[in-house]
């Protein structure tokens, strides 16, 4: 039976109004557990202090030959993505393609397939989307699902990357497990989407991701932000002295508690022989605006490895003296991640679908809508069709005819010799106008 483009004879679990076929189960639920990270141990990932020690670290434990681990490396990333420049790149990253519209095409006919369009344009499928462009982030990525239900992906959850082993294509139910479940295991491999990136030194079965690259310079960009904070408490903050005659312990006590207290209270009551001084650095110089500068420098590195430019992040597109190449850098990273979710979609997660029962031709294709791209292509047409006509014109006035198929070939546009009145058709129309 097919119902909106599902066949239930092939859905291992699929609902819907009066009519629920499991296998064994009730309430609507998934006859099978298909997603192994409900065998994960609930163990807590410590928050670690990093450093470029760590950084080297993590990469030495992924690169291992016997043994292989990405624990440290996706515990260092979890700090690294808490950077404030860091997660706005990713976002504007990302969400140059998460705001894109997405359709099915028919590659035989170039029509797109609105059905199964309206019918995959929903939050389960955005989901699987931004797991995928993830993996560009952390080298891979492993999202799963229960069931059907509702012409739906219900339950989608992301595996955790901790206990993800690339190298063994495994899932760990604890930290540094050699075995595990695969997702390529018949029970799961239809309910789960991996998705890894090239790993151009052939030292691992993925890449490390480009939080790899961004971990370095935002381990700095935290140091200095800490000097920053240290600096500003010791040199540029007030230094509140207190003069007092009070001999006893509990009088001064009470008093050195009222300096504290100074930023919230803003006021104190003294004896007249008491004396408070707000003393002031005046030595300082210009050593502060280095913490800026080095700030600066920091984040415009993380900006070129997630964006492709420096000013990508900052810079305002149309804004007087805005940097086109940032314009272009950005444009080249979408036109990247585009062709990476469209490749991982038809690839791999069709299939899926299909063997789960979703009616999805052969000849379908995943693609996303680029409007942007259809505009520029009108617009380099229409620059070389005026290209034309000012070459026709300019032979044209020299005395040279232009063949009017070549004009064809070049713009598409059907042309024609215009025709030039004779002597006799001239004759006619005189006879015609005085009724000669």
């Amino acid at each position: 039976m097919k119902i909106l483009g599902f066949d239930t004879n092939k859905i291992k679990n699929f609902w819907f109004p009066n009519t629920y076929l499991p296998t064994s189960g009730t309430n609507g639920q998934s006859a099978t557990n298909h997603n192994p990270n409900n065998g994960i141990a609930r163990i807590q990932v410590d928050r670690v202090k990093q450093d470029i020690g760590t950084w080297r670290t993590a990469i030495k434990e992924r690169e291992r030959v016997w043994f292989p681990q990405s624990f440290k490396m996706q515990q260092l990333y979890a700090d690294t993505v808490l950077n404030g420049h860091v997660s706005a790149c990713i976002a504007r990253r990302q969400n140059l393609v998460l705001q894109k519209d997405f359709q099915f095409i028919n590659v035989d006919s170039k029509q797109v397939d609105e059905n199964l369009t309206k019918l995959m344009q929903k939050d389960w499928m955005s989901k699987i989307i931004k797991s995928i462009l993830d993996a560009q982030l952390y080298g891979f990525s492993l999202i799963a699902w229960d069931k059907f239900e509702n012409y739906e992906l219900k339950d989608l959850r992301a595996i955790r990357r901790e206990n993800i082993s690339p190298d063994r294509r495994i899932i760990q139910p604890f930290f540094y497990s050699v075995s595990g479940k695969s997702w390529n295991d018949d029970d799961y491999k239809d309910w789960m989407l991996y998705t890894e990136t090239f790993n151009e030194w052939g030292k691992s079965e993925s890449g490390y991701g480009l939080l790899y690259n961004v971990a370095y310079y935002e381990i700095f960009l935290r140091n200095n932000m800490g000097y920053n904070a240290d600096f500003i408490e010791k040199f540029i903050m007030p230094f509140v002295v207190a003069k007092t005659m009070k001999t006893t312990e509990d009088e001064r006590e009470e008093m050195f508690m009222m300096l504290q207290n100074l930023a919230s209270s803003n006021s104190a009551l003294i004896d007249p022989n008491d004396e408070i001084e707000f003393i002031e650095s005046k030595n300082t110089g210009t050593s502060f605006q280095s913490f800026d500068n080095f700030e600066s420098r920091l984040e415009k590195k993380i900006s070129k490895i997630l964006l492709g430019h420096a000013d990508a992040i900052d810079s305002t597109s149309g804004a007087l003296g805005s940097n086109d190449e940032a314009l272009i850098a950005m444009r080249e990273i979408e036109n990247a991640q585009i062709a990476f979710v469209e490749n991982e979609v038809n690839k791999n997660l069709l299939p899926k679908l299909r063997n789960l029962g979703f009616i999805i031709p052969d000849n379908i294709v995943f693609k996303f809508r680029n409007d942007k791209q259809e505009q520029e292509s009108k617009e380099e047409e229409e620059e070389i069709n005026q290209k034309t006509v000012t070459i026709v014109k300019t032979l044209f006035d020299a005395g040279i005819e232009v063949d009017p198929k070549w004009i064809t070939e070049r713009t598409k546009i059907p042309v024609s010799k215009i025709q030039q009145p004779t002597a006799t058709n001239t004759l006619k129309a005189l006879n015609n106008m005085y009724g000669v």
